[in-house]
């Protein structure tokens, strides 16, 4: 019995403290776990965004990418989404990394709200290991535009980065699943139109003209009937060439732009115009009440182009 103490005060010296066993770190929310790591931070000051290219879906942007790190150095950088000429690498003041980096990059357009829209450009940066290595990469929140952009008609309305681990499936001789995960940082450019209304307004005025004209119909007797007919023509040829001209400025989109709907809308106005004007002419050989229709027609047009109308700015913007 005189031994026990001993034994158990041995007892405690080699059982681990509650936690230190496999004591891991998480990269994030939704991200797996990995172990202790050197971390490198890596941010962009860009210094020129120019060429952005809507149809295309491409934009160009000189940056300086930055790295610190905690003692590792920095594996290559892969730009996943666009071609990078790299100036120079700076690597002579360990642990701080600096390249200079001219590139095109190729980012999805949202086109929804065109033209009141606001765009997400995108750089995707991947490092050049696997999430095994002993180097953990992160995005800083440093980002920033250090000289003047060159965005004709944008302004940049912030810059975020956003870090995950993607996975890649491989497979080797023997068709086996071999899944390989790496870092990978997202920088975002938010962009959104300076003078947005007024961009709309540009677009969208022929088709308002034409409406305008059109409904200058309703000052004719209901029995000028070519008068009014020749009015509607001219305002369907306007619209539709208003839309047309918009449309090639787009790439082939399967939904409807804002600017696109809004010309639909004045097109069924057209058409519903047109209507009304052959009912008004028919009700005067009917020797029937033909102004009092147009009166009320020509109310329940104008309230259901203006609802219409400004129920989908009112939506979208």
């Amino acid at each position: 019995m005189r031994y026990l103490p001993i034994f158990c005060l041995s007892m405690l010296i080699f059982i681990p403290a509650e936690g230190q066993q496999g004591q891991k770190k998480i990269l994030g929310r939704g991200n797996p776990i990995v172990g202790e790591k050197d971390r490198i931070n890596i941010y962009l000051n860009f210094q020129d965004i120019y060429g952005l290219d809507l149809k295309e879906g491409t934009f160009c942007a000189n940056f300086y990418t930055m790295m610190e790190s905690d003692g590792k150095s920095a594996s290559e950088l892969s730009y996943l989404n666009g071609e990078v000429d790299n100036k120079y690498f700076d690597t002579t003041r360990k642990p701080y990394y600096e390249a200079w980096n001219n590139g095109k990059f190729r980012t999805h357009i949202n086109f929804k709200d065109y033209p009141l829209d606001k765009q997400r450009l995108n750089i995707v940066i991947e490092a050049g290991e696997g999430i095994n290595k002993t180097v953990l990469y992160t995005a800083n929140k440093e980002n920033r535009l250090i000289d003047e952009d060159h965005l004709e008609g944008w302004k940049i309305d912030g810059i975020t980065t956003k870090t995950l681990i993607h996975e890649y499936t491989d497979f080797d001789y023997n068709d086996v699943h071999q899944p390989h995960k790496y870092y990978r940082i997202i920088f975002t450019i938010i962009i959104e139109r300076s003078h947005k209304w007024i961009f709309l307004l540009k677009l969208f005025f022929p088709s308002f003209i034409s409406m305008l004209i059109l409904w200058i119909g309703f000052l004719f007797p209901p029995d000028k009937v070519e008068t009014r007919f020749g009015l509607g023509i001219a305002s369907i040829f306007g619209v539709i060439s208003s839309l047309l001209l918009i449309q090639q400025n787009l790439p082939e989109l399967a939904r409807l732009t804002l600017i696109e709907i809004l010309n639909y809308i004045a097109i069924i106005t057209v058409f519903a115009t047109l209507v009304i004007f052959g009912i008004s002419n028919m009700r005067v050989n009917k020797a029937m009440d033909a102004k009092r229709f147009e009166r009320v027609a020509f109310i329940v047009l104008v309230t259901f182009y203006v609802i219409s109308s400004g129920g989908i700015l009112f939506l979208r913007s």
